[in-house]
């Protein structure tokens, strides 16, 4: 026995397990992990959106001085047909005109908030809506929709009398 009171066995146990300790290999610490999942899609093919212009604005003969507005909406309003997806919500807007251009000119062109149509069915019955910014309707469960435009010209006192004209275009996507 050493003065340090520790037997020689225990001595050579705590040498042999310091020995072992610093021989063992450490555990290292996990540092990354890797995992994986399936990706699915359901796809869901939509019919092709379709719009035909199939009836222009027409004011008729206004007097200058005057303002003027279709007579009849089923026959004067300008009319859009639409096809597409049974029950599909789409947007719709409108480029307008500010003016029709003709001999004398440009004359003023307005489009007020109730100048949009919504068809339902056409020609029989309609809702109005504001043509001035976007709005979205539901393609009917046929697969079709029909969009109006109404307006108002008012040609000035002294317009040179003839044709005035411009273009509507209607831009529709699904939403």
């Amino acid at each position: 026995m050493h003065q340090s009171g520790i037997s020689d066995g225990t001595r050579s146990a705590l040498t042999l397990l310091v020995c072992a300790m610093l021989l063992a290999p450490s555990a290292a610490a996990q540092t990354s992990a890797s995992t994986a999942i399936t990706v699915t899609a359901g796809v869901l093919s939509l019919a092709p959106l379709t719009a035909a212009g199939v009836a222009d604005l027409d004011f008729g003969t206004v007097v200058a001085g005057t303002v003027g507005s279709p007579v009849d909406l089923a026959s004067d309003a300008g009319r859009f047909d639409l096809t597409g997806e049974p029950g599909a919500t789409i947007t719709l807007s409108f480029t307008l005109p500010t003016g029709l251009s003709g001999p004398g000119g440009s004359i003023p062109v307005l489009f007020g908030a109730s100048d949009g149509l919504l068809w339902s069915p056409y020609p029989t019955a309609f809702s109005t809506f504001d043509p001035t910014g976007a709005f979205a309707s539901t393609i009917d469960v046929a697969g079709n929709l029909s969009i109006g435009i109404s307006g108002t010209v008012a040609p000035p006192l002294g317009t040179l009398p003839g044709a005035y004209s411009a273009t509507v275009t209607l831009t529709v996507a699904y939403l």
